[in-house]
C-alpha cells in the first residue's frame, strides 16, 4: 500500500520542472507586470512542491496516524497558499494561470485529505487528475513568458558603476576582485585577513556584504577543503556571516548566491544530507521569498541595474532540495558545487 501511495508523488515529480528562464530571459530596463506575476506564481509553485515532497517519507510509513498527522500539516499549508493566491493582485493576462494554480492546490489538497484511508486506485486517479491540470498550466505559463519576454542587454555583469557599489574606492574594488580570484584558487591564508579588513571597512554596506560572503567562502573552504570532515555540532563562522547578510534586508550583487550557500550550510548543520533527513523547504522558501522582495525593490528603485535582474533569475530558478535515488538528498550536490575545489571558479 505504501509504495503505491508513493506513486502519487512520482506522478507529481515526473511532471516538467517549471522554469521561465530556460528559453526566455527576463531581463531589461523594464519588467512587464505580467512577468512580476509569473514570479509570484513561481514562488507559490515552489511551496506547493515543498508540501508534496514533505509527504514523501510519511507515504512510505505503515503507521496511519503518522500519515494522518503529516497530511494534516500539508493541508494547512495548502490552505495558506490558496489564501495567498486569493489576495494576489495580478494582471488580466495571467488570471487564467491564477485560476489554474488554485485548481492545482485544490486537487493536491483533495489527494491528501484522508489519504491514509484511500485505495491505490483512488490515489492514482487523483494523481492523474492533478497531472492533467498541471500540464495545462505549464503550457500557458510558457506562452505568457514568450509574450512578455524582454531581451537581455549585453552588459549584464558586476561593475563598479552599479548602485550597490557607490562610495567604494576603485582600489578597494580592484583589490576585492584580486582576492576573489585568489580565493577561487583556494589561497585561503593569502586572502583571509584582507577580506576581513574590507568587510570591516565597509560595514553595513552592499560592498561590505559582498566581502563578508567571500570571507565566509574562505572560512568554510579552509575548514574542510570541499569535504564533510568537521564537527557539525556548531555552525561555522562562515554560516553565521551568511545569516547576517540575509538578515540585513540589504541588496548586494551576490545576494542570490548568499541565499543558496546559506541554505546548503543550514541543511548540513541542522538537518543532514540523507534521504531520510528533514528537509524544511517550506521555511527555506519563506526566506527565498524575503530575499526575492529585497531584490525586486532594488530593481524597481534602480531599473538600470541589469545585474539585479540576474539575481532574480538566480534565486527563482534554484530548485528545492530534493530526495534523490543517490546516496543522499540533493544538498550533497549543492555542497560539491559550492565548496569542492574543482568547482570554485567564479
Amino acid at each position: 500500500m505504501a509504495s503505491t501511495r508513493s506513486f502519487f508523488l512520482t506522478i507529481l515529480f515526473c511532471l516538467p520542472i517549471l522554469s521561465f528562464f530556460s528559453k526566455a530571459p527576463l531581463f531589461g530596463a523594464e519588467v512587464a507586470d505580467e512577468i512580476w506575476d509569473l514570479h509570484e506564481y513561481r514562488l507559490i509553485d515552489l511551496q506547493k512542491s515543498a508540501i508534496i515532497q514533505d509527504m514523501d517519507v510519511p507515504l512510505e510509513t505503515t503507521d496511519p496516524q503518522a500519515l494522518k498527522k503529516a497530511s494534516s500539516q500539508a493541508i494547512q499549508r495548502l490552505d495558506t497558499l490558496s489564501q495567498k493566491l486569493d489576495y494576489l493582485n495580478v494582471s488580466q493576462a495571467t488570471q487564467a494561470l491564477k485560476r489554474n494554480m488554485q485548481e492545482q492546490i485544490r486537487l493536491v489538497r483533495e489527494g491528501f485529505q484522508d489519504i491514509e484511508k484511500k485505495t491505490p486506485d483512488r490515489i492514482q486517479k487523483e494523481a492523474k487528475a492533478y497531472g492533467k491540470i498541471r500540464k495545462q498550466y505549464v503550457k500557458q505559463f510558457r506562452k505568457t513568458v514568450k509574450n512578455y519576454e524582454v531581451k537581455k542587454p549585453q552588459d549584464s555583469k558586476v561593475t563598479l558603476s552599479q548602485p550597490a557599489f557607490r562610495g567604494v574606492a576603485k582600489n578597494d574594488f580592484t583589490l576585492f576582485d584580486s582576492l576573489r580570484k585568489q580565493l577561487a584558487d583556494s589561497q585561503y591564508e593569502a586572502v583571509h585577513s584582507r577580506l576581513r579588513e574590507l568587510q570591516n571597512k565597509y560595514q553595513e554596506t552592499s560592498f561590505g556584504d559582498l566581502a563578508k560572503l567571500r570571507l565566509a567562502d574562505c572560512l568554510i573552504g579552509s575548514g574542510n577543503h570541499g569535504g564533510l570532515c568537521w564537527d557539525v555540532s556548531q555552525p561555522s563562522e562562515g554560516h553565521e556571516l551568511m545569516s547576517e547578510i540575509l538578515a540585513s534586508g540589504r541588496y548586494n550583487p551576490a545576494i542570490a548566491e548568499t541565499f543558496a550557500k546559506w541554505r546548503t550550510n543550514e541543511q548540513y548543520y541542522f538537518y543532514g544530507m540523507s534521504n531520510y533527513s528533514v528537509i524544511p523547504n517550506w521555511e527555506y522558501n519563506l526566506k527565498r521569498e524575503e530575499i526575492y522582495r529585497v531584490i525586486k525593490n532594488h530593481v524597481i528603485e534602480h531599473p538600470e541595474d541589469v545585474w539585479a535582474l540576474t539575481q532574480i533569475e538566480l534565486i527563482l530558478r534554484l530548485p528545492n532540495i530534493e530526495r534523490t535515488e543517490a546516496i543522499g538528498n540533493s544538498n550533497l550536490f549543492y555542497w560539491k558545487e559550492y565548496y569542492s575545489p574543482s568547482n570554485k571558479k567564479r
